[in-house]
């Protein structure tokens, strides 16, 4: 029997925990610190080898820590008492009222009739949807599940053949309307908002809003232009199949009038975005915004007690406020020391320029996103690299940006659960080379994007 990546995952795991300790133990380190080593090794290596789902390891990590003394219950826990789980839940609720309520099916089907019957113009349908949906869907798996339905009704409608290149155009914009925005707003990726809660209050209050939209435009735009470039690349000069528009009206039709759930729905959206794109001058925490849009939904029946239940992103919601918890132990007992001192080792030099500082960030989330997912290697960057900002006064949120936009660049389907989620529901429809060379030009936008930002930033005033 092969010796395959569980069993050397296992086997990892019985000897990596207990060398981690043992060389901090070396190191002069105390045994709260020395413990923690053990933990955090436990914790990488199950994630690295998925011996276990994701959500799983950040709570045996709490569980082990809470029993054996190492942080008392009360800080060990505190992310589950933190603002964060409930603009988490509100996110996700909200997420969910969109899809179960039929709004994203209907909206789809508007778009497309409005959309001029150009595929080129279609497909950039797709990825203005993902960047609409973005700062009230914080997950790219939530935002892949609301546009994929809308990708297989549109390639059917075209009748588009398998493995073409128009169809593997569409699978990229509709991937791309999903995923290539999560830099765009706090809300936009979960990870963000569980960064961002562990900066200074005034900086969170200064990036709830507007501004870190602005401060992220850069990015953004150069993303937007390189996914059209690709799109434009993929469809080649094939002849394009046209959408019947008969066709879209006739399934527009069978949707009936609009019902009062979508109503709802549509009311705790505009309220929600509203709420968000305002907070820099209300000032009223995304939190309770998100905390209003989840009791509106609840007691307006939209979502249900099953609904509730079988809907939201339970386990995604665990792993971030375990992540959370994770990192309110390492400050309890000092390890965040530890880190400190190894950044300041061997990438000290770095902090001194902005320039070397988002390079620093681009090796060390990358090389982390070789073994976590997404989420989990976009935490354990940030939290590592956090300590060079506050050695040089750097601003801390250019730090958690750089390692939100570099946990996106992925080489190998293993990286990225939403392109696995993708497969999974278009199967083998698309050409998946093309689709993931194409995806290599996409991480060289983003490089370029962060390169460029740097002298926005300092126009800005963030440097």
């Amino acid at each position: 029997m092969p010796f395959g990546k569980r069993a050397l995952g296992v086997a990892f795991l019985l000897v990596g925990p207990a060398v981690a300790g043992l060389l901090i133990r070396s190191a002069g380190y105390d045994t709260a610190i020395s413990l923690f080593a053990v933990i955090l090794a436990n914790t990488v290596i199950l994630w690295g080898f998925n011996l276990v789902d994701d959500f799983i390891p950040p709570l045996i990590a709490v569980v082990i820590s809470v029993f054996i003394g190492l942080a008392p219950a009360s800080q060990a826990l505190g992310g589950f008492a933190s603002p964060t789980l409930l603009t988490l839940l509100g996110v996700f609720a909200l997420a969910a009222g969109i899809s179960l309520s039929g709004l994203a099916e209907r909206y789809g089907l508007i778009m497309l009739l409005k959309l001029p019957n150009n595929p080129f113009m279609q497909q950039m349908g797709f990825v203005i949807t993902g960047l609409f949906m973005s700062p009230f869907v914080s997950s790219s798996n939530s935002r892949t599940a609301l546009i994929l339905p809308l990708c297989k009704t549109t390639s059917q409608i075209l009748n588009l053949p398998d493995r073409g290149p128009a169809m593997t155009s569409l699978v990229a914009a509709a991937f791309g309307g999903a995923s290539l925005f999560s830099p765009m707003l706090a809300t936009s990726k979960s990870a963000s908002i569980i960064g961002l809660s562990l900066l200074p209050r005034q900086v969170q209050n200064a990036y709830l809003g507007l501004f870190w939209l602005k401060a992220a435009a850069v990015v953004l735009i150069t993303l937007f232009i390189a996914q059209a470039l690709i799109l434009l690349r993929l469809q080649g000069d094939q002849r394009p199949a046209r959408i019947d528009k008969s066709v879209l009206l006739t399934k527009l039709d069978a949707l009936g009038p609009v019902s009062n759930e979508q109503k709802l729905v549509m009311i705790a959206l505009g309220g929600y975005s509203a709420g968000l794109l305002t907070q820099s001058l209300h000032h009223i925490d995304v939190a309770w915004i998100s905390g209003v849009t989840l009791a509106f939904l609840l007691t307006t029946g939209v979502l249900t007690k099953k609904r509730f239940r079988d809907s939201l992103e339970w386990p995604l919601i665990f792993f971030l406020i375990g992540n959370s918890c994770l990192v309110d132990i390492m400050n309890y007992v000092g390890f965040s020391a530890v880190l400190t001192d190894f950044v300041n080792t061997y990438l000290g030099f770095t902090a001194a320029n902005i320039w070397l500082f988002v390079g620093a960030c681009l090796v060390v989330t990358v090389a982390v996103r070789v073994l976590l997912p997404l989420n989990a290697g976009m935490l354990v960057a940030f939290v590592v690299l956090l300590p060079l900002t506050t050695a040089e006064g750097l601003n801390p949120w250019i730090c958690l940006f750089a390692c939100g936009v570099f946990s996106d660049i992925w080489f190998m389907p293993y990286q990225n659960s939403a392109y696995i989620q993708l497969q999974s529901a278009m199967g083998d429809t698309f050409n998946s080379t093309t689709f993931l060379r194409s995806k290599q030009w996409l991480n060289l936008a983003a490089i370029v994007g962060m390169a460029m930002s740097i002298p926005y930033w300092f126009h800005l005033g963030l440097i």
